[in-house]
């Protein structure tokens, strides 16, 4: 009969912990049904110390064992990151916890609970471990996995290149670049953003799903103190061992100063500017080899093959741009959908998952799959909200409130379809020959890059931020013209010309806006939030006359907002 082997990880700290443990399996190796079930235990300390020579033993023991067993009694991002390995290696998986300490398991079923779904062991002293693990005989039935027969039925890789960013739920500065980066990257078709706002609890299936559909993952950690640091890098660890488990290309970032625990050290970036951990990312997205695609079935031969099973049957994620890739599938389009198609102004109202970003989703892959058709997608991934909120609190006339929330609102949009419109000529094949219109866009916004050049997000903040104090600017003209040279009316008067030209041959303009509220939280002030929510709409019905009416300096552009 052959050997079964048991790997056991626990934190090396506090030592009663490690030394309950190993008292166990010294009486468990001398007893009898271990000694004829012929079951080895191999703690982590009987590996070789330092480094990331440990990293490589702890893995390649994982690898090689039958039982993987964890004490969860502690946080400890070491033990976090070789369960979510184990639980990608299907892993027959084993958890005990100490009873004697007060929080652990209201903490195990806050932080584990609905993420495994597994239970555990309670222990007082060593013989409560190794009577458990004998009555529980792990070893009989060690194709009870915690992911079960999900290795047989893995979801179809995506034709694009898809990447999960699993981040923190607040906006840093590197987190908003990171974000902005990935938006606008080679994988922007298939980004799954794990966002704890918007999915805050979601499985250890879920991860699976995701990532093995995925090229690669990016783990965002938060730095040493900052707020949830604990509870979000304990997942977070969790989910960077089941994506190098499942043998995906993996990267980990962290704000200065952070403490990197061993396990995962070599595969860390920390980083002390927002700036150094959007390069870093660049860098590390443009080395990654990303597989070749094999192009999906058309869809009547996909339905020609599918037949109708409950257990395959899918009514969606929670978060629809997890799923814009097969939104199709599943989509029904709705009265709302099909005004939102011949409207020139449209606004979806409604409470978290009735289905507002998944019929953005669905109207920019409509929109999008006529060539003579532009859409301009807007989606905030943060921006200063309080800093924005002070602005409209200082002491500005009524008038000159609206004048500079509208003239804010007409600088963003106005800035971001020349991005898109930028991009798209930029992306083009290089056979076909720009235009004389397209040139002078393309040189126009780069002598602007410093005003147009930057991501929505700090494009706002930069705006905002010059806007303090504008109260002091005298009385309301003076305080209308001074927001005038602020916000660069002169600067977007001459974009909406030469926009004008570049799309005036265009069938339909589709500018789409979602997350506005996002970056929004309790405290932030409902009154101040509301003028800049209909300061919005008011500029989105301007926008589209101003592009409706031409002269003998600009041309007419069919715009939809």
């Amino acid at each position: 009969m052959a050997r079964t082997t048991v790997f056991y990880t626990y934190p090396s700290s506090p030592n009663s912990i490690g030394e309950s443990i190993e008292k166990a399996l010294d009486d468990l190796a001398s007893s009898r049904p271990i000694k004829d079930a012929r079951i080895r235990f191999r703690p982590w300390p009987s590996l070789s110390p330092g480094g990331k020579k440990l990293t490589k033993d702890i893995l390649l023991s994982i690898d090689r064992a039958d039982v993987f067993a964890c004490d969860l009694t502690f946080r400890n991002a070491n033990v976090a990151f070789e369960l979510g390995y184990a639980v990608a290696r299907f892993k027959r998986i084993w958890i005990t916890l100490n009873s004697t300490i007060e929080d652990a398991p209201r903490e195990f079923k806050r932080l584990y609970g609905g993420l495994l779904g597994a239970g555990y062991v309670e222990y007082e002293n060593h013989d409560n471990i190794a009577n458990a693990f004998i009555n529980d005989a792990p070893w009989k039935n060690l194709d009870q996995t915690l992911l079960g027969d999900f290795d047989r039925k893995r979801p179809p890789r995506p034709e694009s290149p898809a990447l999960v960013y699993s981040r923190p739920g607040i906006d840093t500065e590197s987190v908003i670049a990171t974000a902005e980066y990935l938006e606008n990257s080679v994988f922007a078709d298939y980004l799954i953003v794990d966002d704890p706002r918007e999915n805050p609890s979601p499985s250890m299936e879920w991860y699976a799903e995701k990532i093995l559909t995925a090229d690669a993952s990016l783990v965002h950690l938060l730095g040493d103190g900052q707020r949830n640091a604990s509870d979000h890098n304990l997942r977070a660890s969790f989910v960077a061992g089941l994506a190098l488990g499942f043998q995906r290309h993996l990267k980990l970032l962290a704000d200065a100063p952070f403490t990197p625990p061993v396990d995962f050290e070599q595969y860390l970036t920390v980083h002390e500017t927002a700036e150094q951990c959007k390069d870093d990312v660049e860098k590390w997205t443009e080395e990654l080899p990303i597989a070749a695609r094999r192009a999906r079935r058309p869809e009547d031969q996909r339905r020609e093959a599918d037949t109708l099973e409950l257990r395959n049957l899918s009514i969606g994620e929670p978060v629809a741009e997890h799923e814009d890739q097969v939104l199709d599938e599943y989509f029904i389009e709705t009265t709302a959908y099909y005004e939102a198609l011949q409207a020139q102004l449209s606004i979806f109202v409604g409470r978290r998952g009735t289905g507002k970003s998944a019929n953005m989703v669905a109207l920019e892959a409509t929109f999008g799959r006529a060539k003579d058709n532009h859409v301009c997608t807007i989606k905030p991934v943060g921006y200063e909200v309080d800093g924005l909120i002070r602005v409209l609190k200082e002491d500005l006339h009524k008038a000159e409130t609206g004048f500079l929330i509208a003239s804010l609102w007409k600088f963003l949009i106005y800035g971001e379809l020349a991005s898109s419109v930028q991009r798209g000529i930029l992306g083009r094949p290089v056979h076909i020959q720009r235009t004389e219109d397209e040139d002078k866009l393309l040189r126009y916004l780069d002598r602007n890059s410093e005003v147009l050049g930057l991501p929505f997000s700090q494009r706002v903040n930069r705006a905002v931020g010059s806007l303090v104090g504008i109260s002091r600017a005298g009385g309301a003209d003076q305080q209308r013209t001074r927001i005038s040279e602020l916000l660069h009316d002169g600067l977007i008067a001459q974009l909406r010309e030469i926009l004008g030209n570049v799309l005036s041959t265009k069938k339909k303009v589709a500018i789409l806006v979602d997350r506005l509220d996002e970056p929004w939280g309790p405290g932030h002030e409902v009154e101040h939030l509301s003028e800049v929510l209909s300061g919005l709409l008011q500029v989105a019905s301007n926008i589209v006359e101003d592009f409706a009416s031409s002269s003998r300096w600009r041309m007419d552009v069919p715009v939809s907002v």
